[in-house]
């Protein structure tokens, strides 16, 4: 990572840090010392390893001068959804095909944000995990806590808080007995703390098939969600120029070229990998 790109993490950085509250919280939150957080924040970088900031650069989800993101209009969509349910203290839930660019907008929220916290879901968790990664993510130290004393305190922590909300993404992934204490935060966040939990088609699909054969919880998952889901738009041309405008390529026939490449099966991590080989194509020409 290049000085210039140190900068910009460390930017990151100072205005996470604002968001959550203090160094401590932010350190807490992804693992890694306060003390680390307050070189790069006073510009003591000799003290810091290239694989902190690596680790920095994922956290604070800076993506690197070589490539820019777009606000196209499933990005749009997303942010208006995160802040309906963080501004009501409501749950709302998103079921749509991988590379519509959902964990990144929900990721761009969270990062930027008062309150705000973002949770990768993962199908391995036990419900001990679950609430570990929960209490990580809003800034806290879950170490030596019991299953039940996490859930307490989780509760106790937004209750403390202004408009919190809790982004749950890859929702689809969480076992029955994860998703069974999300019920329980929802009754006791109920009005106070907004959840949204985004996941592809197989969330809906399970949610609402799960509700249809009376298993367990899952009548109560869909109802809290208002029993619909919000589905996004197919990523369209105007997405993809916006994308490849952002991104140094501003030739219509190069992004109709591109256009061409991706409009059957649009998916904005195939619409970059276009992007990025047509720039190194033009770069090696220009050569």
């Amino acid at each position: 990572m290049d000085q210039a790109q140190k900068h910009r993490v460390a930017e990151l950085v100072k205005k996470a840090v604002s968001t959550t509250g203090s160094q401590k919280s932010f350190a807490s939150k992804h693992g890694v010392s306060a003390s680390t957080i307050n070189f790069v924040i006073k510009g003591n970088w000799g003290l810091v390893s290239d694989k902190m900031w690596q680790r920095l650069a994922a956290a604070t989800q800076f993506i690197g001068a070589s490539w820019q993101c777009a606000t196209t209009a499933n990005y749009k969509a997303m942010q208006q959804a995160c802040r309906l349910a963080q501004t009501d203290g409501l749950s709302l839930a998103v079921s749509h095909d991988a590379g519509a660019g959902k964990s990144y907008a929900l990721q761009m929220y969270a990062a930027n944000t008062a309150n705000a916290f973002y949770v990768q879901c993962e199908t391995h968790w036990t419900r001990t995990q679950f609430f570990t990664t929960l209490y990580r993510a809003i800034g806290k130290d879950p170490r030596g806590m019991t299953t039940a004393e996490l859930a307490e305190e989780i509760i106790i922590e937004l209750r403390t808080r202004t408009n919190p909300l809790l982004i749950l993404d890859e929702a689809d992934k969480l076992r029955d007995v994860c998703l069974l204490y999300y019920i329980t935060l929802y009754n006791q966040l109920d009005g106070i703390c907004g959840f949204v939990m985004c996941g592809t088609p197989h969330l809906r699909q399970s949610w609402e098939s799960g509700a249809r054969r009376d298993r367990r919880g899952y009548k109560e998952v869909h109802s809290r969600i208002g029993r619909r889901f919000i589905e996004l738009r197919r990523i369209g041309r105007a997405d993809v120029e916006a994308i490849c405008k952002a991104n140094g390529v501003a030739d219509e026939g190069d992004i109709n070229a591109i256009w061409n490449e991706v409009q059957a099966d649009p998916d904005l991590r195939r619409v970059r990998r276009e992007v990025e080989k047509l720039t190194k194509h033009n770069a090696a020409k220009a050569a």
